[in-house]
């Protein structure tokens, strides 16, 4: 259907309460290397910048110890194989996802999932969670040659779940979100429960929800549904 209308989610923090098992494996690779664990108070603070990338290099910067650029690579693949193996041990759905989403479909629309998350991890992620059925199209960071907030990582992913571009509204929880949608000239809904610490009303969304019950009333004004 060319015109159906679609909602594109982010993933981490928008979905699905992730840092538990992040921060987990995260720590582990700490604990190897005697460090001291990043806290949850950390992870909201650098989330944004570079990920687990980022807070391993905080970690160390924290400690004042030299971290090469090999090392660096190296205990950051350690890190993605240990939360690969173990990530959804504590990870799981925001209060209300299950039934907003079931609630959309049923409202005719289509729903994709855009994340910066490797693809794959993305996918087994939400086939843990018993939801990947749900999307039509999951993208991640390489899933194409730009990822968020470049426009063409949320457009494709529209293109991919066979959504029409003008009937499409981004949920999301941080900067980068509301970033792809604006590039991408698409109205954006924030989640105030996130993984950003600068609060969300700062980015200018089009509605900011504090659960998702209130989201499908949104949603349908927005797609004229």
């Amino acid at each position: 259907m060319p015109d159906k209308p679609i909602v594109v989610f982010d993933l981490d923090g928008t979905l699905p309460d992730t840092v538990h098992d992040l921060l987990s494996a995260l720590n582990r690779t700490l604990t190897r290397q005697t460090l001291p664990h990043v806290t949850h108070a950390d992870f909201a603070c650098l989330s944004g910048h570079g990920g687990v990338r980022g807070m391993l290099k905080h970690a160390f910067e924290t400690a004042d110890i030299p971290l090469s650029p090999h090392e660096h690579a190296q205990l950051f693949a350690e890190t993605v194989r240990d939360y690969d193996e173990n990530i959804a041990v504590e990870t799981r759905h925001y209060h209300g996802v299950c039934d907003c989403v079931d609630g959309l479909l049923n409202a005719g629309c289509g729903l994709a999932v855009c994340t910066n998350k490797p693809c794959k991890q993305a996918n087994k992620l939400l086939q843990e969670l018993n939801v990947a059925d749900k999307f039509a199209a999951i993208t991640g960071g390489d899933s194409f040659h730009h990822q968020k907030p470049d426009p063409s990582h949320v457009m494709n992913t529209i293109d991919m779940a066979g959504g029409c571009r003008k009937r499409a509204i981004m949920v999301g929880d941080s900067e980068v979100d509301v970033l792809a949608a604006r590039n991408a000239g698409v109205p954006v809904i924030t989640v105030d429960f996130g993984y950003t610490h600068t609060p969300v009303e700062t980015f200018a969304p089009d509605a900011v929800i504090s659960h998702f019950d209130h989201l499908f009333e949104h949603a349908c004004a927005m797609l004229g549904l």
